[in-house]
């Protein structure tokens, strides 16, 4: 809650950080709640971390290439 009313008071973009997947759910359902009319996407985690064995879910990685554009 705090952090969505900071979010609410800010100018522009802000980003958020979270120690684990279930504070950025959290976070979201929180943000989406406090911020009606505000844009609020979350950053998909790997399934795996990415290996030359084991390339990235392509749908995963257009997700976060999608959002970074929102963030540039």
């Amino acid at each position: 809650m705090v952090a969505s009313t900071l979010a609410a008071e800010a100018p522009g973009t802000v980003l958020l950080m979270t120690t684990d997947g279930d504070g950025a759910d959290d976070a979201v359902v929180d943000f989406r709640f406090f911020l009606e009319d505000a844009t609020v996407e979350q950053f998909p985690a790997w399934e795996s971390l990415p290996s030359p064995e084991v390339p990235p879910n392509k749908e995963i990685l257009a997700e976060r290439f999608e959002i970074l554009s929102l963030l540039a």
